[in-house]
């Protein structure tokens, strides 16, 4: 009985640490995103005029560069 609710308190941490760290990827993830979207923003604010600007992102969970070309 002891070494049956031993299993089931380690299955229980382990799946709340497991939520907990994917709850902070997805955080993260919004906080990237919300961050992308600004400077995406400022980008076509500050160069209104350009007819070509370059938007590059070197991977998933960075933040995106902006180039006017």
């Amino acid at each position: 009985m002891k070494e049956n609710k031993l299993k089931i308190a380690v299955a229980t941490v382990g799946s709340m640490l497991i939520l907990g760290y994917a709850t902070l990827q997805f955080v993260e993830l919004s906080n990237i995103h919300k961050a992308n979207q600004q400077i995406i923003e400022e980008c076509f604010q500050s160069w209104a005029d350009e007819s070509t600007l370059k938007i590059t992102k070197a991977g998933v969970g960075e933040l995106v560069s902006c180039e006017k070309e």
